[in-house]
């Protein structure tokens, strides 16, 4: 790892821990709409973090199954975090949004994101719910000729 890598994944990790220090004390104080928005925050900055974790994985071998694994659990996290990013991103979060008054061109930003995550979703449900995350990802294939076709079939 360099020492830019090592500097940001510092950094990574004491803004995870700021956010959760800040997103505890909102709840403890009962700011649903404060507690609501560093929820989503720190949901982000995990959701990095263990996309670095898996991204070094990925690079720091050649060896066909490892990466194949790591492209398994990448396409599950992927998926998942989507999925909750539009539970997460839904109306509670908007009014939480309204409630602290952000500009009309940040809200605009907000909603292209909120409809880019939507398309992504829709064009990639059938390679990352049924193909990754069903199949291989939550080993739900109890054919085990299934299961190893599809893990073969993966390109990292």
């Amino acid at each position: 790892m360099s020492r830019r890598e090592k500097k940001d994944l510092t950094e990574l990790t004491r803004t995870i821990t700021i956010l959760r220090d800040q997103q505890t004390q909102a709840r403890t104080n009962e700011l649903v709409h404060r507690e609501r928005i560093l929820n989503v925050g720190l949901y982000v900055l995990l959701m990095y973090r263990d996309i670095y974790v898996l991204r070094a994985d990925m690079v720091s071998t050649l060896e066909s199954w490892r990466l194949k694994y790591v492209a398994r659990q990448m396409g599950v996290l992927v998926y998942e975090s989507c999925d909750d990013l539009t539970s997460l991103l839904g109306k509670d979060f908007r009014h939480s949004l309204a409630t602290v008054e952000i500009k009309e061109a940040e809200f605009q930003h907000f909603k292209e994101i909120c409809k880019q995550l939507n398309e992504f979703k829709k064009d990639n449900h059938e390679l990352l719910y049924n193909q990754i995350r069903n199949i291989v990802g939550a080993h739900r294939a109890q054919d085990s000729v299934t299961f190893l076709n599809a893990i073969e079939a993966i390109d990292p």
